[in-house]
């Protein structure tokens, strides 16, 4: 499995929709993690250093616990997140 390293906001768009495991290696922003989460939506899982954790809004990491639930794409489309 390989896993897609990703070093900047502006590497989200060159990611393929097939990505199943990433690295974010710089300090994402809610909306840089939801336009990630959209653009791969085939990823099983997220990698982000502990101290990202804890700057990071209640919404977002309910979001990246639950990278496999649909419904948090559907909702963010609906309510304009994207």
């Amino acid at each position: 499995m390989k896993i897609g390293v990703v070093s900047s906001k502006e590497e989200i768009h060159s990611l393929g929709a097939n990505e199943q495991v990433a690295d974010l290696t710089f300090r994402p922003s809610n909306t840089d993690i939801l336009s990630f989460v959209i653009k791969c939506s085939k990823v099983k899982a997220l990698h982000l250093p502990p101290s990202y954790m804890k700057t990071i809004s209640k919404f977002t990491k309910i979001l990246i616990g639950s990278l496999h639930s649909w419904n948090i794409r559907k909702h963010a489309y609906r309510n304009g997140f994207v």
